[in-house]
């Protein structure tokens, strides 16, 4: 039997320890229920959380989940564990989603953490990075009067804007600043497909990304052809031409893995390592 269950954020760096746990026991109870599960509490559940690398913030939610009575035995790990479980090792992870990080696991258990510094500092490739790249674009467009671009056209249609001041205000009035700029990616993965512009932002994302995973393989002593790559996040996973212009700009710079592991849903990675924990 299998079931999914989904309910609100659960990175307790961004909303909170309560929150984030309250969020993570419905998830679990929602797939649980959806499996149609008879025991209520399940003999392992293996949680990957974002900023469960820092042990202060893992042993908190440890606890909040322990208190909960989500399963028998629970284990927090960092988000990037799933990744981990799906590849042969050596594996070097890269996530590019709202943001972007990458990690390596040479030959020992440490494990190596390149990028994921945030939008104002970092995540190169992301959702957000393409998103606010193609704004900036469509903004440089409407200024000008220019006759727009698919591309403007479609951060319009994204922002349900129809001139510079909708669009700005659709960006700076939200709640969610962040997530507002990253869900236009969405439009421009669609378009370019089809189109020039949209194909160039994404092929220069790309190389900016690859050259994160680049560090995280030399900093774990890794090189050509030595490791397994394990991707994920809506960008990569979303969009072939991403994937393909990483894994060419990684061989560019004579870094490229053995294979490729496209990692469509981590819990399937948080399954592989519960099963592991109960061998």
């Amino acid at each position: 039997m299998h079931g999914v269950g989904e309910a609100g954020p659960g990175n307790p760096m961004s909303h909170g320890l309560d929150r984030a746990a309250d969020s993570i026991v419905s998830a679990i109870r929602a797939a649980l229920s959806a499996a149609g599960a008879q025991q209520p509490e399940p003999a392992m559940a293996v949680v990957a959380a974002a900023g469960a690398a820092n042990d202060t913030l893992r042993r908190a939610l440890q606890q909040a989940l322990d208190a909960a009575n989500v399963a028998a035995t629970c284990r927090v790990v960092p988000d990037y564990e799933p990744f981990f479980s799906l590849a042969a090792p050596p594996v070097v992870g890269v996530i590019a989603g709202t943001g972007s990080v990458a990690f390596a696991r040479g030959a020992g258990t440490d494990v190596v953490r390149v990028g994921g510094w945030g939008y104002l500092l970092g995540d190169e490739g992301s959702g957000y990075a393409i998103g606010r790249e193609a704004l900036r674009a469509a903004l440089a467009e409407l200024e000008l009067g220019r006759s727009l671009s698919p591309m403007a056209q479609a951060c319009l249609a994204a922002l349900q804007a129809s001139d510079r001041a909708g669009l700005l205000a659709a960006v700076y009035k939200s709640d969610d600043q962040r997530g507002r700029i990253a869900g236009v990616a969405r439009r421009i993965v669609e378009l370019a497909r089809t189109d020039q512009q949209a194909a160039a932002l994404l092929q220069a994302e790309a190389v900016r990304l690859a050259g994160v995973v680049h560090q995280a393989v030399t900093a774990a002593g890794l090189g050509a052809g030595r490791y397994s790559l394990s991707v994920g996040g809506g960008i990569l996973v979303g969009s072939a031409e991403f994937r393909a212009t990483l894994i060419e700009s990684l061989s560019d710079r004579q870094s490229g893995p053995a294979e490729v592991v496209v990692v469509r849903d981590p819990a399937v990675g948080c399954l592989a390592a519960a099963h592991g924990l109960l061998g």
